[in-house]
């Protein structure tokens, strides 16, 4: 079975890192869909984001992008996805995420959304603070994994 781990990824963190190792376990094929999302402030490109993802990513990992007119939902049907991979650090994360999953079930009901935490080393980060941190010129090499060498100092 296919899953999709969409998300801004920006940064792409530990806690991403680990969710798609704990994703990648289970299906068969993952693909990262690396989501460029007007609405939110970015601190890097998609161009960026895509090509660390990539220098991240094992052979058996697909790296795709949708622009953010584009639906989830439309993109799972159309690729023959059959599960969403989301992480939840905590309580917050929970309750952004299930009426999304709840209006992808309605969309795309063909799909299933699961959610995956994060080992409790990783729960802290969240890609905001590490923005934050890259945005004031920190070193937010504990926060990214150690191949992504454009956040490391």
């Amino acid at each position: 079975m296919r899953a999709v781990f969409p998300g801004t990824f920006d940064p792409f963190t530990l806690g991403h890192w680990d969710i798609l190792n704990k994703a990648r376990r289970l299906f068969a094929e993952v693909v990262v869909l690396v989501i460029d999302n007007s609405e939110k402030k970015i601190f890097q490109p998609l161009s960026e984001r895509l090509q660390a993802i990539r220098n991240l990513a094992p052979q058996d990992i697909v790296i795709d992008t949708m622009s953010s007119q584009a639906l989830l939902a439309d993109f799972v049907r159309s690729h023959g996805i059959g599960v969403i991979v989301r992480g939840l650090r905590h309580s917050s994360d929970f309750n952004y995420e299930w009426p999304m999953a709840h209006m992808n079930a309605v969309l795309a009901p063909e799909c299933q959304t699961i959610f995956l935490m994060p080992d409790p080393e990783h729960m802290h980060i969240s890609s905001t603070m590490v923005r934050e941190i890259l945005k004031r010129k920190g070193d937010a090499s504990a926060f990214v994994p150690p191949q992504h060498k454009i956040f490391n100092k």
